[in-house]
């Protein structure tokens, strides 16, 4: 006598294979929130190690019940595939798989899954001269996957040179850049004269160029009517975190208003501060950072390079020259921060509306909708 097997109905599962916090995997982690609001199938898989890094809401939310969580107690590439590859054997057939970061699609040879996956680095193409291990491992996810969300512009348009013309069907570029969930952040009703850089500690970053402009700016800055006030911060944690928490130590003793806050999250910083700065090497664009400040209704000053234009004329944004000098970041900061309270909180308002229109929208959401199988 035959076993007929009971039907089970195919899965969605974004996928993020990382151990630590950055702006894709807030933003994957916002997409999904989103996401599974509207499709009850969708999943989210990560290392418990991220996961303890997110904001996650209550365990009764079908956002969390809804959370595969991957317990890795020591980051490795072994371990990482031991447990990502038990959820990959226990996903129903026709499952979509989507992945963002480090994207392992040669673990589902055979299973009858539907992979998709995105192009997260907004620095470089997979095809230019100079390939890493990485490089040939998301070279072999492209032809792999059905569908690829491009993030950068830049490297988009480098893909449909590159690509044969079957690849370059499954390509498409993210709208909007950045998603990010407008529910997380809010304005102060007083806003504090701090400007603000927050990111990964490393070189490209611009954590080294703002270090040694930040004396030049205090310089004229000193003698202004709202010095008294003025309040340099710097929050976030990399390769560089040692030496920038040694440099903010000498600035203050030199009687720099400056603070090193290590990580922190954005909410209530961006909330309380004026003025956010952007000053990566290669591009701003789509800087989450960026999203997220303007949704806190901050000014935000942007390294005109790369792709960086594309934020386009938003309300609060600012954009300098790629050669940074601290005459010229003087002139910017000093009329954002002589601004009085009430003008403002009403300006925040007016920026904050301005940034949900373009890094909430629902074209973001039906996107990746549509990307997983919605």
């Amino acid at each position: 006598m035959s076993v007929i097997k009971s039907y089970i109905p195919p899965l969605k599962y974004i996928v993020i294979l990382s151990d630590d916090i950055g702006g894709s995997e807030k933003r994957f982690f916002d997409i999904y929130c989103a996401l599974v609001e509207r499709d009850p199938t969708v999943h989210f898989v990560a290392p418990g190690m991220l996961l303890d890094k997110l904001n996650l809401p209550s365990p009764n939310s079908v956002v969390r019940k809804n959370i595969v969580r991957l317990e890795i107690l020591t980051w490795s590439i072994s371990n990482l595939v031991w447990e990502l590859y038990s959820v990959i054997r226990a996903a129903p057939k026709g499952s979509v798989f989507h992945y963002p970061i480090n994207q392992l699609l040669f673990l589902h040879l055979l299973r009858g899954h539907r992979l998709s996956m995105s192009l997260c680095d907004c620095t470089r193409s997979p095809f230019d001269n100079k390939k890493s291990k990485h490089d040939y491992l998301v070279i072999l996810a492209l032809h792999l996957a059905s569908k690829v969300d491009v993030l950068s512009p830049t490297v988009y348009s480098k893909l449909r040179h590159k690509l044969s013309p079957v690849l370059v069907d499954k390509i498409s570029l993210t709208p909007q850049g950045t998603y990010v969930n407008p529910c997380s952040y809010h304005v102060a009703e007083k806003k504090r004269c701090e400007v603000i850089f927050m990111s990964r500690l490393e070189e490209q970053k611009g954590i080294t160029d703002w270090l040694k402009l930040i004396p030049g700016v205090w310089s004229r800055m000193k003698s202004s009517s709202c010095a008294e006030s003025v309040n340099f911060l710097i929050c976030g944690d990399g390769g560089l975190g040692e030496m920038t928490a040694r440099r903010t130590a000498e600035l203050r003793s030199a009687g720099i208003p400056v603070s090193f806050l290590g990580m922190v999250s954005p909410v209530k910083i961006f909330a309380e501060g004026r003025v956010v700065l952007s000053l990566q090497r290669q591009t701003n664009f789509p800087s989450r950072v960026v999203g997220e400040a303007l949704l806190s209704g901050c000014s935000v000053v942007i390294r005109d390079n790369g792709d960086s234009r594309q934020f386009g004329n938003m309300k609060g944004i600012v954009y300098v020259p790629d050669q940074l000098e601290s005459d010229t970041l003087y002139d910017v900061l000093m009329p954002l921060l002589s601004i009085s309270s009430s003008e403002v909180y009403e300006n925040s308002k007016l920026i904050r509306n301005d940034a949900v229109r373009v890094f909430s929208s629902m074209e973001s959401v039906n996107y990746f909708l549509a990307m997983v199988g919605g």
